[in-house]
């Protein structure tokens, strides 16, 4: 990664503020300028994939693995209903019990909520390679052990044949429920059944907060932390980790993922040799009623009060959940009143997006190490600090007025911003919906464009969203430093939510991972990155 360190002064050049009126209208072209899109566009492929963990340690993968992990994971995520909303459940009909794993007499809490029933504790089953955080037995007594992903499967097949062989180093294709190291009747829950959970809670922007709180008594922990593959432990009282038993290729596989501070809960790629927490759920086939000395059918008065919407970022009602046919992707242009520049845009199922990056010149914009062939000719477009992305000042609406660092606010939305009339700044439940449309937890390599990314990190741009590798600038040291970053490596693009006074939600696209980062993605609102606008 190439970055570099300067004085945060200025470097925006001379700015001409446009008048107070223009024209509101956004110029449209005609309508014979419109090109659906082939399917066939979408064959291109790039020769290679790399992949990391969260943490900087890499690992070559061949294509052929990835491809065959994109594909198998995107259509378990496709699985999952198209409306959270129908799906969600009531917490007053939520089922308490337990269970004792007959291998070591521990009994753990059980919650059946919809038509799943999970531990409600991390599960703290003794066995080589997993442990304590922080070597501490107390640990384990009140947050569970954390396994390395081989022995979450039971590679060794010590309980059964289902996960057997799937290891570090390893592709493994178990079918049918894999027991892994749960207790018997249980076993390690796959991806699409962490999103049926995500759905009959609210949908995955919410999933995190609802299921740490009193209402659906899952009893979620946020101190578990992880083990990395050195041995260093990280995150205690912050980050939750569960691992899934869908493989990623070799060395990869998914866990579910959230953070103390934030209401959302997602999908991640990890390397295996890391050790996260593991919670079991019930076999379908075991489903049986609990007996009614240990149930406890939960009354109205004991479930949770509704979240204030403070605490929820967006309502996944306004999510949708279909993955789009490239075929009918739609490919046309508007031009910004404000300054005379063309973009083009592309209509991916109900959003229609810019398929390229804002260039439009304003205070607290940047092009990219100060180069203005990285603004217009390179096609980066300006990289925005989150308060002119929105549009603090009012230029344009008063919609995002007074939103800015340090600044908690309560936009109307949509959020005009810095974009040309007729469109916003996306929230990030517009952003989720653009998400589905490209495939789920592998959208990021369909929404990549073809250039701009280093070799190996190409995308397919199957829908022609055409995200380019623009890097971001980072506010290294308040305003003394800054820093400019991961240009040919990421993609970085500001949403309207907010997630405290200094920091806001961003979409963020790796050239080393397939995968589209939304729900617990923030950063600093003092950083610059990218705008895409998405029309009214």
């Amino acid at each position: 990664m190439m970055i570099f360190l300067l004085a945060c002064g200025d470097d925006s050049g001379s700015i001409t503020e446009p008048s107070d009126e223009y024209s509101s209208s956004v110029v449209q072209s005609s309508s014979s300028s419109k090109t659906k899109k082939s399917s066939s566009s979408s064959s291109a492929k790039s020769s290679s994939s790399k992949k990391t963990s969260s943490s900087s340690k890499k690992v070559e993968q061949s294509s052929s693995s990835t491809n065959r992990s994109s594909s198998s994971v995107a259509s378990s995520a496709s699985r999952s209903s198209s409306s959270s909303e129908s799906l969600t459940v009531d917490p007053s009909t939520v089922v308490v019990d337990s269970i004792i794993d007959s291998r070591d007499g521990k009994t753990y809490k059980t919650v059946k909520i919809g038509t799943q029933t999970w531990m409600a504790e991390n599960l703290n089953f003794y066995t080589p390679r997993s442990y304590c955080y922080n070597g501490d037995g107390s640990n384990c007594v009140k947050y569970g052990r954390l396994y390395a992903w081989s022995v979450a499967m039971d590679s060794a097949g010590t309980w059964s044949a289902s996960g057997k062989g799937c290891g570090y180093g390893l592709t493994c294709s178990p079918t049918g429920t894999v027991r892994g190291i749960c207790p018997s009747g249980y076993h390690l829950p796959d991806t699409t059944e962490w999103g049926i959970l995500f759905n009959a809670v609210g949908g995955d922007l919410v999933a995190g907060a609802m299921l740490r709180s009193l209402g659906y008594s899952f009893s979620l922990e946020y101190s578990s932390g992880g083990r990395d593959g050195y041995g260093k432990y990280f995150e205690f009282f912050g980050d939750v980790w569960f691992w899934t038993s869908t493989g990623d290729g070799n060395y990869f596989a998914y866990s579910t993922h959230t953070e103390f501070r934030i209401s959302g809960m997602g999908l991640l790629s990890n390397q295996k040799e890391y050790a996260y927490s593991v919670r079991c759920i019930k076999d379908e086939s075991s489903n049986d009623s609990p007996s009614s000395s240990s149930t406890i059918a939960k009354s109205s008065d004991s479930v949770a009060p509704p979240l204030s919407s403070s605490s929820v970022i967006r309502s996944s009602s306004s999510i949708s959940k279909i993955t789009v046919d490239t075929s009918t992707v739609v490919i046309d242009s508007i031009t910004d009143a404000r300054d005379g520049q063309t973009y083009r845009t592309v209509t991916i199922g109900s959003q229609t997006w810019m398929a390229q990056n804002l260039n439009y010149e304003v205070a607290d914009s940047y092009c990219y190490y100060k180069d203005s062939d990285k603004c217009k000719k390179y096609g980066y477009g300006r990289l925005y600090y989150w308060s002119a992305a929105m549009d603090s000042a009012g230029k344009w609406s008063t919609n995002g007025k007074g939103c800015g660092f340090g600044l908690e606010c309560f936009p109307t939305e949509p959020v005009r911003g810095v974009c040309p009339a007729g469109w916003h700044l996306p929230t990030s439940a517009e952003f989720y919906t653009l998400y589905y449309a490209a495939g789920g937890i592998n959208s990021g390599l369909a929404l990549r464009a073809s250039t701009s990314w280093d070799v190996g990190s190409v995308g397919r741009d199957k829908y022609s969203f055409s995200a380019l590798a623009a890097g971001m600038r980072n506010n290294y040291d308040g305003m003394n430093k800054c820093e400019y970053s991961d240009e040919g490596k990421a993609a970085f693009f500001w949403s309207s939510s907010e997630l405290d006074p200094d920091q806001a939600f961003y979409m963020r696209l790796y050239g080393s991972k397939n995968r589209l980062d939304i729900t617990y993605i923030y950063r600093k609102k003092g950083d610059a990155m990218s705008v895409r606008c998405v029309k009214d």
